[in-house]
């Protein structure tokens, strides 16, 4: 996954911050201006340098400059919610150390899921460690085990699958695969291929489900760093804006603080996908949380 070039992080932060760049820049000259002044004064050696256009292009340069990185997109920003840390960067969630929360369904034990599901890359990861059908026999096992003693109930919703196992939104389960663990979590309808529902989630559904994981990675964390995508996008299809979605995962952090306190002594990191920089800019953020 590529980086935020600087150059992208320049033209959004310029573009919704246009007014602030141009103010930047007068300021800065201001300032510049005004340093300049006692300076040539004190050294009169250095009046034929800093005289008539070479001061103003001097100083608009280093102008424009720090206005340029002042009011650049900024692609992570850190900050402490009582006690614990909490991170938002745009980057690829499954480079993050500590634990992966990935969001499945509440049929946890599909397995014909959509390729571009978080839960498909963790199953394709462990399928692929073994040849044959012996990579998808690891990932069953590994996930029974986790469910183990889950409450559930049986049922049959399409005739073709037989009964199936329907876990209550919120369940969760740690798998671990080598040294990577990933608290799998119920929250949709389904992520079969060829079934997902326009109404996959609701808003409240998220509520609850990101309440009750919350909850659960509070004893599963183990003091571990715990990693989270945005929550509601994607397959979860709920049809709210992403800054909007960033705002309720960061309520639903808040919302289990105060009843906790602390959920881990590792770092809670809410990880964009670069996809989402054109539509949260993280300078909204640092007013509100960042205190």
């Amino acid at each position: 996954m590529k980086s935020i070039s600087w150059i992208r992080r320049l033209i959004h932060g310029t573009k919704n911050h246009t007014w602030a760049f141009i103010v930047t820049i007068f300021a800065t000259y201001s300032v510049g201006w005004a340093l300049v002044e006692p300076i040539i004064a004190i050294i009169p050696s250095l009046s034929p340098i800093f005289t008539g256009w070479s001061r103003f292009l001097a100083l608009l340069g280093i102008s424009i400059l720090i206005s340029t990185i002042k009011i650049s997109q900024p692609v992570k920003l850190r900050f402490h919610l009582q006690n614990n840390v909490i991170e938002i960067v745009f980057d690829d969630l499954f480079v993050q150390q500590g634990i992966k929360v990935i969001p499945v369904s509440t049929y946890m034990h599909e397995i014909e899921i959509i390729p571009s599901s978080l839960q498909a890359i963790v199953m394709n990861r462990i399928v692929k460690s073994d040849e044959g059908t012996k990579g998808y026999e690891k990932y069953k096992a590994i996930l029974n085990e986790a469910l183990t003693s889950k409450p559930h109930t049986v049922g049959i919703r399409l005739p073709e699958r037989g009964t199936e196992k329907r876990y209550p939104v919120g369940t969760t389960a740690l798998i671990e695969f080598g040294e990577e663990e990933y608290l799998l979590f119920a929250v949709t309808k389904t992520e079969l291929k060829g079934h997902i529902p326009s109404n996959n989630c609701s808003l409240s559904e998220l509520w609850g489900a990101l309440e009750a994981m919350w909850i659960s990675a509070k004893s599963e964390s183990r003091g571990k760093d715990i990693n989270i995508p945005l929550l509601g996008g994607g397959i979860i299809g709920i049809s709210v804006p992403p800054s909007r979605l960033l705002e309720v995962n960061l309520l639903a952090i808040l919302n289990v603080v105060t009843q906790v306190n602390k959920i881990t002594t590792g770092t809670i990191r809410i990880v964009l996908h670069p996809s989402y920089f054109e539509h949260i800019d993280l300078t909204a953020y640092k007013s509100v949380w960042n205190h």
